[in-house]
């Protein structure tokens, strides 16, 4: 019973963050057109910052592609099983890497409560407890192994 309702956890039961999680790259992305540099220039011309949120992008594509691989399984089998450690695994550090990119993005302007468009800082410090909740990324690695790919334990 636990490792069922726990494959849902890890599975497809925050679908909603990951649209949450999708809108806030947008909104990064429209945060960096209109917001002005060191250099005053927008900080989207500068290669980096284009760079990462276009990989940014991309991999939120791919996790949207993921949790549809895991619901059109679960349709299959009637729950997600190991494979959720998949999607969760990938989801949760690319919170981390979404709100990094955000913090970084707004420098010391967001620091201050007024200047941090989105609550963005307030939410990178909240994406480390994302990856303990439901089992550790370690925890995630060692079903994906064992249960998914068939590796020995240990």
């Amino acid at each position: 019973m636990a490792l069922s309702t726990l494959s849902f956890e890890r599975g497809t039961a925050f679908v909603s963050q990951q649209i949450d999680l999708a809108r806030t790259v947008e909104e990064l992305i429209d945060y960096a057109r209109r917001t002005a540099g060191a250099r005053g220039r927008a900080l989207i011309d500068d290669e980096h910052v284009a760079r990462t949120l276009a990989t940014l992008r991309a991999e939120v594509t791919a996790m949207r592609a993921l949790s549809y691989l895991a619901i059109s399984r679960t349709r299959e089998t009637g729950e997600p099983g190991p494979r959720g450690s998949i999607v969760r695994l990938f989801f949760t550090q690319l919170q981390q890497r979404v709100w990094r990119a955000a913090f970084d993005l707004t420098g010391r302007r967001g620091l201050t409560l007024d200047a941090d468009p989105g609550g963005w800082n307030y939410y990178y410090l909240h994406s480390f407890s994302r990856t303990i909740a439901g089992g550790t990324k370690d925890i995630q690695r060692n079903i994906i192994g064992e249960r998914v790919l068939g590796l020995p334990r240990g």
